[in-house]
Parts: structure tokens; sequence; C-alpha cells
């Protein structure tokens, strides 16, 4: 029972705090983004955010996941493995996990052609810029802690 608790919490404060940030446009609609490392739960989220603002969005991972299934079926284009091939000189950003290592092809290859690298905490930083922006970290708990934060603010009245 609890444990349906918290999921029903949870998925109503993500899809507030998802369209909350929606108001908020950090790429122009014109702009290319390819994210490096797609299918991590914070990307995903980014990469579906700059969709919805009107980006053209792509992605690469090296699994499936359920989250590579949600954004393709929101029209993202998502490419399973690492090659060079997925970046070109028309990308205007990259973005990527922390997860990336220095060395990934794709990473080199935006390097090589000069195109402007953000990591998806630096994205998430220009995202929020103009926002009161309450960070929670940890090895456990960051879930239940996000949850009961939201809450306590809906029932403050402020807007999470």
């Amino acid at each position: 029972m609890v444990d349906r608790f918290f999921v029903a919490c949870y998925e109503f404060i993500a899809d507030k705090m998802y369209h909350s940030l929606l108001r908020y446009t950090i790429m122009t609609k014109t702009e290319k983004i390819h994210c490096i490392g797609v299918g991590g739960i914070g990307l995903s989220g980014l990469c579906q955010i700059l969709h919805e603002q009107g980006a053209k969005v792509s992605g690469s991972d090296i699994e499936d996941s359920h989250l590579l299934d949600a954004m393709r079926e929101k029209g993202i284009k998502i490419s399973l493995g690492h090659d060079e091939s997925f970046v070109t000189k028309d990308i205007s950003r990259v973005i990527y996990s922390s997860a990336i290592p220095k060395t990934n092809v794709e990473l080199v290859k935006a390097k090589e052609l000069n195109i402007p690298l953000s990591t998806f905490s630096e994205a998430v930083k220009e995202l929020t810029h103009d926002l009161y922006t309450i960070a929670i970290c940890g090895t456990h708990g960051k879930t239940t802690v996000t949850a009961f934060s939201s809450l306590a603010l809906i029932a403050g009245e402020k807007d999470p």
C-alpha cells in the first residue's frame, strides 16, 4: 500500500514538474541537439523536454530500454550503440551524460567539428537558470525526499 502511495505521488509530481519546465525555453526551435548516453532517467527526461520545446533532438545509448521506447514513440530519433556518424556538422549542440568517457567516438567527433558541448548538469543549469532550484542528491532516498518535498510545496500552494 505504501509503495503504491509513493508511486502515485512520484507520478503526479513528475508530471507537474515536467509541464512546469516546458514553460522555459533554453534552446531555439531551430536547434538540432544530439544527446549521448540518453538512456538514463535524467538525460532522457531532458531530451523529451527539449523535443517538446521544438528542438530537433536525437540520441544514442548502448542499451535499449523502455525510456528509449518512450522517446521513439514521441518521434525522437534514438540510435543504439555509439558511432561518429551520429554526429554531423549540422548539429548545433551535444549534451552528454557524465557516464560517457571522454574517449567516446561521438564526443570526439563533436569536438573535431567544434560543436558546443554541455554535460547533462550544465544543460539542466541552463534550463533552470531563471528558476528557484532545489537539488536533491545522494545515494539513497532521492525519490522519497523529492516526493515529500514536492508534496510540502504543493500543500504550501507553491508550484514545484
